[in-house]
């Protein structure tokens, strides 16, 4: 029998903050100074090819050095490297810079040459897909080795157990994407960073003040909408696709699997726009528009969002509704404060009225450029603190990894208020393309609410889809043999679920349920409450009309003080310490003393249930100390399969009303604090 799945927060994962500006140097060259040195290609085996899209366009790459990714079986090859599109290659925009984008790609656990591939992006916009890597999906998560060390182990629940998988920092600027290499200084006290190198400020630790080489970090200088990011990923995927042609399912004339893209928060955003702009450049290699033996079709098969913000006017209400009345029976605001920001919201002159006039304005202009002054406009009033208020209670949040530039850059073109996802959503159904929203209950940022307002707006756009969708019930959603993780409403490819227990990342916290759902939907031919067959072409789910499943809030754990993230990371009085230089750094984590830091805590073994030795770039293998007894030996769990379910589990519940109550023991940090930490309608989402 299975146990049922560890719910967890993002306490270990958050390693990742740590970890980052030190493991690039393993991919592409070796940093033994704070300025990185020239590198020589020679040195570090890097490959470069042309692609044949556009012989301007390159593509290096190199394999990574072992232990950089422990990965559940050696045998999986592992490409770390750059696509580089030079200067004016992108169409009907003035793309004066070089984009150089950053890709990590790691094979299937088994059978990669069959296996179906996954384009994996995370939001923002400006937030690196390696947070997805190292935090959420990807093959391995960082553990603490001891106290001077981290490593990375293979993730039990990687989507590695099921399919190929290309994780890729966008747009321009994001992660390990740049323009132009700068050199420059970063306070991290302050978070300011300064495009030349600087001192170290009077009285201030000088571990608190680095050096590096990064983006110029000019707004001007990233695809500062989400259709122009479109030709930019296009033709990183047209240069991976063709070097190489064995991870393309179609390519290679496996019909049975296809490419799918899952994307997070923003990717409400991407998903839509980058999936249709794959089937318009589809079609003109079809019409002979674009020449069939320089360009590949990308045959997109899924596409999953994940807490998707994909509609303001649709999901706009919802941050007020939910902050007063959710599952968690929390009340976050005052009726007074509920009633200011439903009026702010939907008043004369108000954000949807904005949101709207700033539509009418795309539909009659240049929808990359021209409407940026209407936009922008909307996107700023709806981010006015008036409307959704942020309160000193709530104020240690979970800030991942991300690109204010790049933020910025979108704001200023309104990108978030152009509209236009649901019916791009609605054709990709009608094109045959699986639809998969995917939302956690206990996040507030684009919260479940709106995401199943999102969907029915969807199933109404998509005629084949509205009766159909609109009669199916929630089913259980089956983990495994004795744990149902959330429900879900299906008709055929079109897929509405929400998690339990899971917040703004939901495979952090629900990494069984989320990698089990997710390799349903990309199987593309099963009951993804079960995992059984089905024919999609009539399946309906069955079950309530509505989700009325309610939740148990867990004590709100105490804040984890990382060195590279402190604005959001560390209280008034940690921030005191570390200008003061009291205190110690333990693996990049501020404590008052050694004796604060403890060998006891769980967070340190990651998942709980992992695979494998430790891994350091360079070395397979390392001793790890004896955390728990979960990290000192390995998991019975298989490092392969998917879990098909014949019986439903009958779960200790409770009863009130029609409503199943449901216990919370997320040991993590964050637990609920995504539903409670930031009320803004219009917020830096990862």
């Amino acid at each position: 029998m299975h146990a049922p799945p560890q719910r967890r927060g993002l306490g270990a994962s958050m390693k990742l903050h740590v970890l980052q500006l030190g493991i690039l140097s393993f991919l592409l060259a070796g940093v033994t100074a704070q300025f990185p040195p020239s590198i020589s290609l020679d040195e570090v085996e890097v490959k470069t090819v042309s692609s044949p899209a556009n012989t301007n366009i390159t593509i290096q790459y190199k394999s990574p050095l072992p232990g950089t990714c422990k990965t559940a079986f050696s045998s999986q090859k592992q490409y770390t490297g750059y696509v580089n599109l030079p200067p004016s290659t992108l169409s009907l925009v003035q793309q004066d810079y070089p984009i150089n984008t950053f890709f990590w790609f790691v094979e299937a656990r088994e059978n990669p040459k069959k296996a179906p591939l996954t384009v994996w992006l995370n939001g923002g916009p400006g937030s690196s897909s390696m947070i997805g890597m190292f935090q959420e999906v990807g093959p391995c998560e960082v553990v603490e080795i001891d106290k001077t060390r981290l490593g990375t182990r293979a993730r039990a629940w990687g989507w590695d157990r099921s399919s190929n998988m290309l994780f890729i920092d966008q747009p321009n600027q994001v992660g390990f994407s740049y323009d132009t290499l700068t050199n420059g200084s970063l306070n991290l006290l302050s978070g300011l960073l300064y495009s030349q190198a600087k001192p170290v400020p009077p009285k201030q630790p000088h571990n608190t003040f680095l050096n590096g080489t990064f983006p110029s970090h000019d707004h001007d200088h990233t695809t500062n909408t989400t259709a122009i990011s479109s030709q930019a990923i296009w033709h990183v995927l047209q240069a991976f696709l063709a070097e190489f042609p064995q991870y393309n399912p179609r390519g290679n004339g496996n019909n049975s699997v296809g490419i799918n893209l899952f994307t997070e928060s923003y990717g409400g955003h991407y998903g839509p726009a980058f999936a249709t702009y794959f089937e318009k450049q589809n079609d003109l290699v079809d019409q002979g528009k674009l020449p069939s033996n320089k360009t590949l079709k990308i045959d997109l098969v899924s596409l999953g969002i994940i807490q998707g913000c994909v509609d303001d006017t649709i999901q706009g209400s919802s941050y007020s509704d939910f902050a007063y009345s959710n599952s968690y029976d929390i009340k976050a605001v005052s009726v007074t404060d509920y009633k200011s920001m439903k009026h702010s919201f939907s008043k004369s002159g108000g954000c949807r009225e904005q949101i709207e006039k700033c539509r009418r304005t795309v539909t009659s202009k240049d929808r990359n450029n021209t409407a940026a002054d209407e936009c922008s406009s909307a996107v700023i009033y709806c981010n006015h603190p008036v409307i959704y208020r942020n309160t000193r209670q709530f104020q240690h949040v979970n800030f991942s990894t991300s690109n204010q530039d790049v933020s910025y850059a979108f704001t200023m073109t309104g990108d978030r208020a152009r509209g236009g996802q649901i019916a791009q959503l609605a054709s990709l159904l009608a094109k045959g393309v699986r639809v998969a929203l995917i939302y956690g209950d206990s996040d507030y940022l684009c919260n479940w609410r709106g995401g199943e307002a999102v969907s029915f707006a969807v199933a109404a756009a998509a005629s084949n889809y509205t009766s159909s969708f609109n009669s199916a019930g929630y089913s259980p959603i089956i983990t495994n043999e004795s744990y149902i993780g959330g429900v879900v409403r299906q008709a055929g490819n079109f897929s509405f679920s929400r998690i339990y227990d899971a917040g703004h990342e939901i495979p952090a916290y629900q990494p069984e349920t989320m990698f089990t759902l997710f390799s349903r939907i990309i199987q593309g031919r099963n009951d993804l409450s079960s995992g059984q067959p089905a024919d999609l072409a009539t399946f309906r789910s069955k079950g309530d009309a509505n989700s009325t499943a309610v939740n148990h809030a867990p004590p709100m754990a105490l804040p984890t003080c990382f060195l590279r993230n402190v604005a959001a990371t560390c209280s008034q009085d940690q921030q005191v310490m570390l200008q003061a230089g009291s205190g110690v750094i333990i693996n990049g984590v501020h404590y008052e003393s050694e004796a604060q830091w403890s060998a006891k805590d769980s967070s340190r073994a990651g998942d709980g249930v992992l695979l494998g030795d430790v891994g350091v770039p360079g070395t397979e293998s390392v001793e790890m100390m004896a955390i728990t007894p979960s990290a000192s030996k390995s998991s019975e769990l298989p490092a392969i399969g998917v879990f098909t379910a014949t019986t439903t589990p009958r779960m200790k519940v409770q009863r009130s009303t029609s409503a199943c109550v449901l216990s919370t023991e997320i040991p993590g940090r964050f637990g609920l604090v995504t539903l409670v930490a930031l009320f803004v309608f219009i917020v830096r989402i990862i």
